[in-house]
């Protein structure tokens, strides 16, 4: 008798505990901005000419899922491709970074897209992202699937007051 009121102890207390999280859960984006497209020549230029290079997106990706995530894949209808980029400072100079196959999100955890380390590369962009612009961007996750953001187009944070 003492075995099976001990179990249903245990039963109980399993049952009326939290949920443990998991499973995938889909990643959130917050804080999510690019730069003003740039010259191939001047790469952090200011003025934003039409037929420009692209532009550089950041944003902070968060997974409040209880397993792994990784980001795939990007796209948006303002470019013609967009990568997934790390830069890498090494002996003073900055260099691309191999990203692999995607970059992984921790669960429960964030990654931060941020000038000088992850970035999405906007590439072939259909026109000039002039400060204020809203750049539609999807992201393709392995578990979370398609999330769409929207990211602001901002000066970079290091010239920000300087002339446009």
């Amino acid at each position: 008798m003492r075995r099976v009121f001990l179990a249903a102890v245990i039963l109980v207390s399993a049952a009326c505990g939290p949920a443990a999280d998991t499973g995938p859960a889909v990643p959130v984006v917050t804080d999510a901005w690019a730069t003003p497209t740039r010259e191939p020549t001047m790469p952090w230029a200011q003025r934003v000419p039409e037929g420009a290079l692209g532009s550089d997106g950041y944003a902070v990706i968060r997974n409040p899922g209880g397993v792994d995530d990784k980001l795939v894949s990007a796209s948006s209808p303002r470019a013609a491709r967009v990568d997934i980029d790390l830069i890498v400072v090494s002996g003073g100079a900055m260099h691309l970074g191999d990203v692999g196959d995607g970059v992984v999100i921790p669960a429960r955890g964030e990654v931060v897209f941020e000038p000088a380390g992850h970035m999405l590369a906007l590439l072939d962009t259909d026109g000039a992202f002039a400060i204020g612009d809203e750049i539609p961007v999807t992201l393709t996750f392995e578990h979370g699937g398609d999330v769409d953001a929207v990211f602001e187009v901002r000066q970079l944070p290091w010239l920000e007051g300087a002339d446009e």
